[in-house]
């Protein structure tokens, strides 16, 4: 009797496990009462917000003759106001505050919107960051930080761009990025 008194008792470990897994790793779909993003024309605040830019757009052509430059310029700045709103309304937009958010589900859209400005700051941070590193060891007098010598620091913000992420790394390694000694 014992063994399978230890067999149900696997089982029931095994079905425990199982459920429990199932439950923290496929919860049910959150849904709020009160949405947060809502389609833009179904969303008060956006149609506010058109409707106060475009009356400002009607008070201001109430201030200026007919066929006058003034007139046309104002016209041709409400037209564009009502085709933006009427592009912006098929977007999705915060409840609250009725602006359009932008969702990027597509990788292309992703990799272009966010991920490729990301690199190109973090390398232009780190061309800069190495270019003023190396120009700190490479003048250890104190003066230097103060009178910049500026054929060095123009020679080495010249070479940063094709040397600073090598370099950073060949530091990294033989363990000389980090200065631990203040001088």
């Amino acid at each position: 009797m014992l063994p399978a008194a230890t067999d149900s008792r696997i089982w029931q470990q095994k079905f425990a496990t199982l459920a429990l897994s199932c439950m923290i790793f496929l919860p049910e779909k959150a849904q709020s009462s009160t949405p947060l993003i809502v389609m833009c024309k179904d969303s008060a605040a956006f149609n506010n917000l058109a409707t106060t830019r475009l009356t400002r757009l009607n008070t201001a052509l109430s201030n200026f003759e007919p066929r006058t430059p003034a007139y046309r310029a104002t016209m041709e700045r409400k037209r564009a106001a009502k085709n933006r709103f009427s592009r912006q309304a098929l977007l999705m937009c915060g409840r609250n505050d009725g602006l359009p958010r932008l969702f990027s589900a597509d990788l292309n859209t992703f990799y272009n919107s966010f991920a490729v400005p990301a690199l190109q700051f973090l390398y232009i941070a780190t061309c800069i960051g190495w270019a003023g590193r190396e120009y700190l060891s490479r003048t250890a007098n104190y003066k230097s930080e103060i009178l910049i010598d500026l054929t060095l620091a123009a020679t080495l913000m010249g070479s940063s761009p094709f040397r600073a992420v090598g370099a950073a790394w060949d530091d990294l390694l033989r363990g000389k990025l980090l200065n631990t000694t203040l001088q």
